[in-house]
């Protein structure tokens, strides 16, 4: 009778639920015939198990069957922990903590007490107070793996809600890593490969998958991930769960471009495609969508359902509407505009190096290919103008296609790779021609494969206009057509009030202040709107005086009172071909009719005072010149010192590093490779120190870079026990002298 209870108590404990269950099943004729102690205990259990596997209605009848209730005094410690994680799986808080206050008073379990009670706080939102109750628990108890999982999940809640009431925010990450630091440790030290063990590395590995999401830490993410890509199953359920996160915290770009890496070995992943599908569809890009559907389709595996590419698990993966992404910080655009002279962009064509053979003649057999990027905010006639110009046979469109922003990301996602947080912009001094070209024919071939009816391609993406000055340097033919449209017409649309409504990049704060009451939602889409043109207008600004020649600027308002003007202007920009002799003209469509009727019909009242709103808004505050961006005095140093190293030229090699380092001091995989150079020349001390620098500076790297640490340090050591044996040797011959 003891055993069988004894073992009812260590099921309860692991967790292990549904195995209690059919445990107090297979035993209830066992505990009919124990003492009622035994045999309230037992039943207390049976009803734990019913309510954490889903039996809600059987816990009820086993606690009201049986007269359990809060209130009963009757009830010893131990009944009353049990019956307290009774309510808990019921829901009922308010039943649960008052047992838990009583077991507090006795200070009994208290590590268990406080912990629970912790719950119960934050499950009725008084985050303060479950905070400090789960310390408490940790002060008893500081082992306790679930407590410091609960407590990540509450830290984790507050950064992403609450902006962090009684925390800052970098406090909160602070501490997230602490307990995330404590619980790695608890799961070496237990080393239990059981599935309560198995649940908890889990829930570890994807709490602290997400926190580096929302740090930023992105080189660490994606350097955990490269350690477990051999873990096939593993590999895949991290990568999406890290797409998810990503795409939630707006960064969808980096999600598919993390996704199409790792397609690169596993080409034929179902699962990954489809993911792919999901994130195209959830942010309207059509065409991007279609093409990874069918390259989903033509990877699923025999007698799998072809309906399940709509549904990732049984549910779409990425469940967010299309949402403004277009603002970026204010630094971020100086540098843009910094690295992206005019200067710059004219010496960096890649695709039309002398060493390579040019994008348009690679594709001269297929057709030729000439890029056209609309510009504009929405509700600015984008889709008008896509409208209008596909009224000629010659012109296709993707729709808002990814393409060049996954470059970019998968760009800076290389840079990581190697060891370096220097991203684009100012990543692009470190590009080759040869690499520049093999950026170019990729997107040249996907717009070829996506668009098969036309040689002018539109790419109506608003985010492109960043990357201006990139997408010039990849194809020397793109051209621009930029759309504007007054700030008092934009104000009156419904569209673009729809659009910035619920931006995700407002700041906390405003969020706060709107939730409260305290901020207009009206005000806050005007300062948003200004805060849009600002940006772009400073953008455009730029490329126009950069790429005269190369841009068309139009206006909305001149394309509804005469579009066929504005595509006789057009056509003649883009050097289409003629349809009817001699003039450029068009007959517009019935949708494209009513496209342009429906505009003019979605307006809302505007108010002065918006509009001067607007105005303040609009105005960006002058920043400093960009002066600490670097501009290398050749692509590629790197490289051009590993093949020298490898040569056997050690002193080139090192210089090369040096080089580098002068212009980037915290380049850490210069640093790693003047390791190596150093390794080669005999200089270990100076092989160490240089490793260790770059391993300060790349934290993410130690997986790699730690196995040349030991490797160094174990040479050192090797030397120093012969130069000690060598020393030991000689006194030995000076003793045997004298």
């Amino acid at each position: 009778m003891l055993f069988s209870l004894s073992l009812l108590r260590t099921l309860a404990e692991q967790q292990a639920h549904e195995s209690l269950y059919q445990a107090c099943i297979e035993l209830s004729g066992e505990f009919d015939l124990a003492d009622s102690a035994v045999k309230r205990e037992a039943n207390l259990l049976y009803a734990l198990s019913c309510g954490y596997t889903g039996r809600t209605e059987q816990a009820l009848q086993v606690i009201n069957s049986q007269g359990f209730s809060a209130q009963d005094q009757a009830l010893t410690p131990q009944e009353r922990l049990y019956l307290s994680a009774v309510y808990l799986s019921l829901a009922d808080y308010l039943n649960a903590e008052c047992l838990l206050r009583d077991l507090q008073a006795q200070a009994f379990s208290l590590d268990v007490v406080m912990a629970r009670i912790a719950y119960c706080r934050l499950m009725m939102e008084d985050v303060q107070e479950a905070y400090r109750c789960y310390l408490v628990s940790l002060d008893i108890n500081p082992h306790k793996i679930e407590v410091r999982l609960n407590l990540c999940l509450l830290l984790k809640q507050c950064y992403g809600e609450t902006g962090g009431d009684f925390l800052a925010e970098q406090d909160l990450l602070d501490e997230l890593f602490s307990h995330l630091h404590h619980i790695k440790q608890e799961l070496q030290l237990k080393g239990q490969d059981d599935a309560r063990w198995a649940r908890m590395k889990t829930q570890h590995d994807t709490i602290r998958l997400e926190v580096w999401v929302l740090g930023h830490d992105y080189a660490q993410a994606e350097a955990w991930l490269f350690s477990i890509r051999e873990q096939h199953e593993e590999y895949v359920h991290y990568l999406m769960h890290y797409a998810q996160q990503l795409e939630f915290t707006g960064r969808h770009y980096l999600a598919e471009a993390a996704i199409l890496k790792a397609l690169q070995h596993q080409p034929t992943n179902n699962r990954l495609w489809r993911v792919l599908m999901e994130l195209a569809n959830a942010h309207g890009r059509l065409v991007d969508a279609q093409y990874y559907a069918l390259r989903a389709k033509q990877t699923v595996s025999y007698g799998e359902s072809e309906s399940a590419l709509t549904e990732v698990d049984g549910k779409p993966f990425f469940a967010g509407e299309t949402k403004a992404t277009f603002l970026q910080s204010d630094a971020y655009i100086e540098r843009i505009k910094t690295r992206f002279s005019a200067a710059f962009i004219a010496t960096h064509q890649w695709s039309s190096s002398s060493s390579q053979p040019s994008v348009s003649a690679a594709l001269a057999e297929s057709r030729e290919l000439q890029p056209i990027f609309i510009l504009g905010l929405p509700y600015s006639g984008v889709e008008l103008v896509e409208d209008l110009l596909q009224q000629h046979k010659d012109v296709g469109s993707l729709g808002r296609s990814s393409h060049i922003n996954c470059v970019v990301q998968g760009l800076d996602i290389s840079e990581r790779e190697k060891g370096s947080l220097r991203n684009y912009p100012d990543s692009m001094d470190d590009l080759t021609p040869e690499t520049g070209w093999k950026l170019a024919q990729g997107v040249a071939s996907l717009y070829a494969s996506k668009v098969s009816d036309g040689a002018w391609v539109l790419d109506t993406n608003l985010d492109n206009i960043f990357h201006v000055g990139f997408i010039k340097c990849l194809f020397p033919n793109a051209k621009f057509i930029f759309i504007k449209r007054s700030p008092s017409s934009l104000l009156k649309s419904q569209g673009i009030n729809d659009w910035l409504s619920d931006h995700p990049v407002m700041s906390k704060q405003a969020q706060i202040k709107r939730l409260n009451g305290k901020q207009k939602p009206m005000s806050n889409v005007t300062y948003w709107l200004g805060q849009h043109l600002a940006q772009f207008e400073s953008l455009c600004s730029h490329w126009k005086k950069s790429l005269p020649e190369s841009i068309h600027q139009l206006s909305y308002e001149s394309l509804m009172e005469n579009p066929n003007l504005c595509f006789a202007e057009l056509s003649s920009f883009l050097c289409l071909p003629s349809q009817r002799g001699e003039q450029q003209e068009v007959r517009l469509g019935d949708a494209l009719i009513a496209a342009m009727e429906k505009h003019r019909q979605q307006k809302v009242e505007l108010s002065p005072k918006r509009l001067s709103e607007l105005m303040r808004a609009k105005v960006m505050k002058p920043l400093l010149s960009v002066e600490d961006m670097t501009t290398l005095p050749m692509p590629n140093l790197l490289r051009a010192a590993y093949h020298q190293m490898q040569e056997g030229d050690l002193q080139k090699a090192e210089k090369k590093c040096k080089t580098l380092l002068m212009y980037l001091p915290e380049h850490a995989p210069a640093f790693h490779l003047l390791s190596e150079v150093y390794l080669r020349a005999d200089l270990l001390g100076k092989s160490l120190e240089a490793l260790q620098t770059a391993l300060a500076l790349a934290p993410w790297k130690q997986r790699q870079w730690n196995r040349d640490l030991e490797r160094v340090k174990g040479l050192i050591q090797q030397k120093q026990g012969t130069q000690q044996l060598k020393e030991a040797n000689m006194q030995s011959d000076i003793k045997e002298v004298f």
